[in-house]
């Protein structure tokens, strides 16, 4: 899937999939539980806000996941999920965005 994105905070590596592309994304692997890097900026679901990655309850849930790119973040990130993966381990999915 070609994917386009925009800056937020490019500092930060916040980077902001285009809605109309988010929708397809939805549409092929979704429906997500939570946008799990949203705040009011970058939120891409209906009603989510600003969250706190490290302390969104991913278990048991399916999550969109478009977090900070720099490699020391993706290894923190991808543990976090990991172990909220561990904890319901059947019912735990996401969609990670990672730039290649």
């Amino acid at each position: 899937m070609n994917l386009h994105y925009h800056a937020v905070d490019k500092r930060q590596g916040r980077w902001v999939m285009e809605p109309s592309l988010f929708k397809q994304v939805d549409e092929e692997y979704g429906p997500f539980d939570n946008d799990a890097f949203s705040d009011q900026r970058t939120a891409q679901l209906n009603g989510e806000g600003e969250k706190d990655f490290y302390q969104t309850q991913l278990a048991g849930k399916h999550s969109y996941v478009n977090g900070p790119y720099d490699s020391r973040s993706m290894s923190k990130m991808m543990q976090y999920y990991e172990d909220q993966k561990d904890t319901d381990p059947f019912n735990t999915s996401a969609v990670f965005i990672v730039p290649l």
